[in-house]
């Protein structure tokens, strides 16, 4: 069976996303993006950097009490000990960090270029970023300076997947987080729901207002995996049928949390976890997964 008759007869390029990639022509097509949205410096490099800002100085801090304590009691050794415990651990997350980042710097390029490639040959449309987009689900609007990354956006089917990013604040730290998640609009008269994934257990708000999660129901899919269903009381038997067997099913195949909302669906994904963008079977589960939700709608208006 081809992708294009597996995607609903639609005829969809992936070629894009798979054919080699000259690393030259994605740097400097990196670049380029990078100049027209007006970055001085990869974003890569300015996490990391935000995490060692965050991790050193607390590192040291703590380091140096442990010395003092040292310094004071001499014979105590384990104040030396735990000093140099936490140095070490303080050298190891900087190391790792410093790491990931080049990692993501060399990986980078390529996947903006084979995403907005893919784009172009299908149709679709390619966001590096979109900066304060308006809140959905429980996730986008979460915390401060959010954004979403690497969007692509498919107008003709109502669908979207990429990441947001956002920091968290506080009196210690600023902590910085990225979350995948895909979007489904005009899935029609679902119930509203909250389906958490065991496997994706994530911070959810009580997004559907008081009552919320006074209803929950465990939930199995074919294969094993987890879901707790949370719904209104008023709402659980019909949000038991439209989440069935086959629904979870297609949702077990990554590990996704699933709202759905004012006639929407949002799939979220853990913290520093993304949806395989540049596998065209994400894609091809994802459109698979949106006429699902839409069917089951349309079903339980008729039922």
């Amino acid at each position: 069976m081809s992708d294009s008759e597996r995607a609903g007869g639609r005829a969809i390029d992936f070629r894009p996303l798979t054919d080699p990639v000259d690393p030259r022509t994605a740097r400097e097509f990196d670049r380029e993006l990078h100049r027209e949205l007006g970055h001085r410096k990869d974003r890569e490099g300015l996490d990391a950097g935000c995490l060692i800002l965050v991790v050193l100085p607390v590192g040291l801090v703590f380091a140096a009490a442990f010395g003092l304590g040292l310094a004071a009691n001499p014979s105590a050794w384990w104040w030396g000990a735990a000093s140099g415990v936490i140095l070490l651990a303080t050298a190891v997350l900087c190391v790792r960090a410093v790491r990931v980042a080049a990692r993501r710097a060399k990986e980078m390029p390529t996947l903006r270029y084979r995403l907005a490639r893919f784009a172009e040959a299908n149709g679709l449309l390619f966001l590096l970023e979109e900066k304060d987009p308006e809140p959905a689900g429980s996730l986008i609007g979460r915390g401060h300076a959010g954004r979403l990354d690497h969007v692509l956006r498919w107008p003709d089917d109502g669908v979207e997947a990429g990441s947001y990013h956002y920091v968290t604040r506080s009196v210690k730290a600023t902590t910085p987080w990225d979350h995948g998640y895909a979007r489904v609009r005009d899935v029609g008269p679902a119930p509203e729901l909250v389906l958490d994934a065991t496997s994706a257990r994530s911070r959810l708000d009580q997004l559907l207002g008081p009552g919320a999660s006074g209803q929950e129901t465990e939930l199995v899919a074919p294969g094993g995996a987890g879901f707790t269903l949370r719904t209104r009381p008023r709402d659980t038997e019909r949000a038991q049928a439209f989440v069935d067997d086959g629904l979870l099913g297609l949702l077990a195949q990554h590990p996704v949390n699933l709202e759905v909302v004012d006639g929407e669906a949002f799939l979220s994904l853990r913290a520093d976890t993304t949806l395989p963008m540049t596998d065209p079977e994400t894609w091809l589960w994802l459109l698979e997964l949106a006429a699902a939700l839409r069917e089951r709608a349309r079903s339980g208006e008729r039922g």
